[in-house]
């Protein structure tokens, strides 16, 4: 065997090893691309699990404080007349309470944060996915412009 046929198959050695480990990396990419999807299924539905549950005590609350807040009408009917006396006279505050918008303000807040954070981590792996296939890619024309390097140059 001459040196030019040695050297030529030792290039297709090299060249299906760049191949090959193409082929390894970008299939681990994509094992991971699977597995991540699938834990960030299974967070995305504890997180809405857990707002839902979150929800329903609040919800709960809510209710239990309705409930007092009716046992209390006896005791709150002298301010309402003060307060329609008031009203009669222009002199009541016009905002309402916090208190009355508590319960809307809570849900809304837990829902939106559940859904920027789920959203934050579906962009944060397409960006980590696309950051390592381009590695990936890097690297592999690295490998292969080192081969095509050697063949043309041949040994230093």
């Amino acid at each position: 065997m001459t040196d030019q046929t040695q050297m030529e198959t030792l290039m297709k050695e090299i060249h299906e090893n760049i191949r090959q480990l193409w082929d390894t990396l970008m299939g681990l990419e994509m094992e991971l691309v699977d597995q991540l999807e699938d834990t960030i299924k299974d967070f995305e539905r504890n997180m809405a699990d857990l707002v839902t549950a979150f929800v329903e005590v609040v919800q709960g609350l809510m209710t239990q404080l309705r409930e007092m807040e009716n046992v209390h009408h006896e005791k709150v009917s002298d301010i309402a007349v003060v307060t329609l006396e008031k009203l009669m006279k222009n002199e009541l505050e016009e905002d309402l309470p916090d208190d009355l918008r508590m319960e809307d303000d809570i849900l809304t807040r837990a829902t939106t944060r559940m859904q920027s954070l789920i959203e934050k981590i579906h962009n944060d792996e397409v960006s980590r996915n696309r950051n390592r296939v381009a590695e990936i890619n890097n690297l592999v024309d690295h490998f292969r412009d080192e081969a095509e390097s050697y063949e043309d140059k041949g040994p230093l």
